[in-house]
């Protein structure tokens, strides 16, 4: 994982009386950036999402790979802030 960027205080959930929060791990895709990894299905995607769940109540987790995370890593913010109402942080 390069890149991490989180949303909290989202609406309120019913199954554990807080806010429900997001978190989306971003990915270098090597086969859409010109490498070659077989696994990909959609070669031509700007990002593919690889998997969504649910760790704990009301609490999300979406791991996206994208081929605009193989280039460009040192213009990522160095520390965490926050970005829409959630705190992004490069790891």
């Amino acid at each position: 994982m390069l890149y991490s960027q989180e949303y909290e205080d989202g609406t309120h959930c019913a199954a554990n009386s807080k806010p429900r929060r997001t978190r989306v791990d971003f990915y270098c895709d090597t086969y859409a950036a010109g490498g070659q990894v077989s696994t990909v299905v959609d070669k031509g995607a700007d990002f593919r999402v690889l998997d969504i769940s649910e760790p704990d109540w009301c609490s999300y987790l979406f791991k996206v790979s994208t081929k605009y995370m193989c280039t460009g890593v040192a213009q990522l913010p160095k520390a965490s802030h926050r970005v829409n109402g959630g705190a992004a942080s490069r790891l």
